[in-house]
């Protein structure tokens, strides 16, 4: 393969057409094959080859076993790939089927409302049969949440990212999972069941695929919408959410999936003979897709994509204007920096998807906030030598600061292209919401406490001048 300074590619097999996210395993991108100009996803680890390589192993194992409801396993291995901007460099990557209609969170997030109960129970029903077929091969997923169901040429939900995935045990201790989706025995750090971590998660998914907001933020007792179901005090619970109208099947559904008691969830097949599902639980496959079109849920599904993608047309031309100036898989805001190869992408690569984020009351906010902090921080920070700034956003509203600055007493040579890690002060803050405004909790730092601490006020101050 004749080699260029702007061609990404895939060893000899696949060339990259464009970033589309970034996962706790690596960065995804569109990719064409070379031979079929089939397009496909690939997923290629930058950090994290263990978890990828997991995935890999478990995808193989569930598609010999003829697992339904999963992204079909295209390719994996270890290539070089060319990265714009990056040297060539050998990775290891896998190739899935691509998913037609993105992710389903996509589809509540920019809508900002949920699905309501009666095109949910189709939905939710199909998600469930997913994870029971996973279950049904002795594998326990760990990370469900709304953004891991993707969705096919129908809009039927597929479950995908196996990174946390597992064999099923009843004693695990490997504390994995998204916030606000974890278990009260993963919060607490106590040995865990897979299979029933796995259900709690799906409950707090179909509270927010139905209704567009989350149940409760934290699953324990000083949550202050979980605490009235630790307590059992249910009345108090669902008063919280009179105004949605929730039926009596609904609640006792959801109650049933993310009891603190992980020996009181309900199981799959409890689940899906719910009498919520009421006469879908006797449908087949085709009954189901007739039933599909008779309440026009395929019609509300591409009237959200259409939204969906007006709404990328703006961000996409942003995208490709900061592509023009930038080189790097992160975007530099300062001076050059001395790691971007290992930066993870910007704010916008990571939710370009995604206008809205969910606050601390589990209400969907617009998600500018970013953009105003970015530019305070450079505005402040720009005039220090060799300083640059990177902050990933997540879709519950926490923000995470990392910062680098050039020791002020680090001598280089004229000819030194690049620091080692050892002579840079490194700071690192998560920022997230509280009932009484935005809390700045420090995190990590390699830098005297002067220089840390001078800093840390110097961000409070800005996030101050944004909320205040």
């Amino acid at each position: 393969m004749e080699e260029l300074d702007d061609e990404e590619y895939i060893g000899n097999k696949y060339i990259i057409d464009k970033y589309l996210s970034y996962g706790y395993e690596g960065e995804v991108y569109l990719v064409t094959e070379n031979k079929t100009n089939i397009k496909y996803a690939a997923k290629i680890s930058f950090t994290n080859e263990k978890n990828l390589d997991n995935e890999i192993n478990i995808l193989n194992t569930l598609k010999k076993n003829s697992c339904e409801n999963i992204l079909n396993i295209v390719d994996s291995g270890k290539g070089i790939i060319k990265i714009k901007g990056s040297e060539p460099e050998m990775k290891q990557y896998l190739i899935l089927e691509l998913a037609q209609n993105r992710d389903l969170g996509e589809y509540i997030y920019l809508e900002q409302k949920g699905f309501g109960e009666e095109f949910s129970k189709i939905i939710f029903y199909k998600m469930v049969k997913c994870i029971k077929s996973i279950h049904d091969l002795k594998y326990c997923h760990r990370d469900i949440k709304i953004d891991n169901f993707l969705l096919d040429e129908k809009f039927n939900p597929k479950i995908n990212d196996f990174g946390f995935a597992k064999e099923y045990g009843n004693s695990l201790k490997d504390f994995l999972g998204t916030e606000f989706y974890k278990a009260p025995e993963i919060l607490k750090k106590k040995f865990y069941d897979g299979f029933k971590v796995d259900i709690f998660s799906l409950g707090v998914t179909l509270f927010f695929l139905t209704n567009g907001l989350l149940g409760f933020l934290q699953a324990n007792q000083k949550d202050k919408y979980y605490k009235y179901i630790y307590d059992g005090n249910l009345d108090s619970y669902w008063d919280i959410f009179k105004s949605l109208g929730l039926s009596d099947d609904f609640k006792d559904l959801f109650i049933g999936m993310v009891s603190y008691d992980p020996n009181e969830r309900y199981s799959l097949d409890k689940i899906l003979e719910h009498n919520w599902f009421g006469k879908i639980r006797n449908m087949n496959d085709e009954e189901l897709e007739q039933y599909k079109a008779e309440i026009k849920l395929d019609v509300e599904f591409k009237t959200r994509k259409q939204k969906i993608l007006q709404s990328l047309e703006p961000k996409l031309q942003k995208n490709e204007k900061t592509e023009e100036n930038n080189n790097t898989r992160g975007i530099s805001f300062g001076k050059e920096s001395h790691f971007k190869q290992d930066a993870k992408p910007d704010y916008i690569k990571i939710n370009k998807f995604m206008n809205y984020y969910i606050d601390i009351e589990g209400n969907l906010q617009p998600a500018n906030f970013m953009d105003l902090l970015f530019d305070k921080i450079d505005n402040k920070f720009k005039d220090n030598k060799n300083y640059d700034c990177f902050i990933e956003a997540d879709k519950t509203g926490k923000f995470k600061l990392k910062l680098f600055f050039e020791k002020e007493e680090k001598e280089k040579d004229e000819d030194e292209n690049e620091l080692e890690e050892d002579d840079v002060l490194i700071m690192e803050i998560i920022l997230y919401q509280t009932p009484k405004g935005y809390l700045l909790r420090f995190v990590k730092e390699k830098m005297n406490k002067g220089d840390f601490i001078e800093k840390f006020i110097n961000i409070s101050q800005l996030v101050r001048e944004l909320v205040e």
